[in-house]
C-alpha cells in the first residue's frame, strides 16, 4: 500500500516575521503603547510591574498644601510625576529594525527611575530598565494586543 505524502509550502509564511514587524511598527500601534504608559503614569502607577511610586516626602507636601505648586496643578496625590509636564513630554516610543525602543530623553527621568531624588534618593520607576523587570499588567496587555492585531492582518493579507 503506498503512502500518501502532504507537502507544504512554507514560503509564504516566512514572510509572516517581518511583516508582522511592519504592521506592529505602525504609528498606531506605537501611540497605543506611549499612551497607556503615560496613563499609567498620570494615575500615580508605576509602568514597572511590582513597584509602587513612593509617597512625597512631608516636606513635600507641606509645600504642595500651601500652594507652592499651584500654578502646575499639583497635588498630594496621585503622585503623577507631572510639575511641568516636561519630562512626561518627552517620552518617546519607536521602532527599529529588530527592536521597540521606549525612552524618556529629559534628565529628570534618569533621576527619578535610576538615581532618586533629593535626600532620600527616591526613585519612582518609569519604565523596567533592570534585570527581570517588566511593564505592569496593564502596559503588557496594550502591547500584547497590538501584537495580535499585527499578526491578524498581516494573516488576513495571505489569503
Amino acid at each position: 500500500m503506498a503512502k500518501s505524502t502532504v507537502k507544504f509550502d512554507f514560503t509564504r509564511l516566512n514572510k509572516i516575521i517581518p511583516n508582522v514587524r511592519k504592521e506592529f511598527n505602525k504609528p498606531t500601534s506605537l501611540f497605543k503603547i506611549k499612551a497607556i504608559i503615560l496613563k499609567q503614569i498620570l494615575t500615580g502607577v508605576s509602568p514597572v510591574r511590582g513597584k509602587k511610586f513612593q509617597k512625597y516626602s512631608d516636606s513635600y507636601k507641606k509645600a504642595i498644601k500651601k500652594g507652592k505648586y499651584s500654578k502646575e496643578g499639583k497635588k498630594v496625590s496621585p503622585r503623577n510625576l507631572k510639575l511641568s509636564g516636561d519630562m512626561l513630554k518627552t517620552l518617546d516610543v519607536k521602532a527599529t529594525i529588530k527592536d521597540i525602543i521606549i525612552k524618556f530623553t529629559h534628565e529628570l527621568a534618569e533621576v527619578h527611575n535610576k538615581l532618586g531624588t533629593r535626600y532620600g534618593k527616591v526613585r519612582r520607576r518609569l519604565l523596567p530598565t533592570e534585570s527581570g523587570e517588566k511593564f505592569n499588567t496593564k502596559i503588557d496587555s496594550v502591547i500584547k494586543d497590538q501584537l495580535e492585531i499585527a499578526v491578524k492582518k498581516t494573516v488576513a493579507k495571505l489569503k
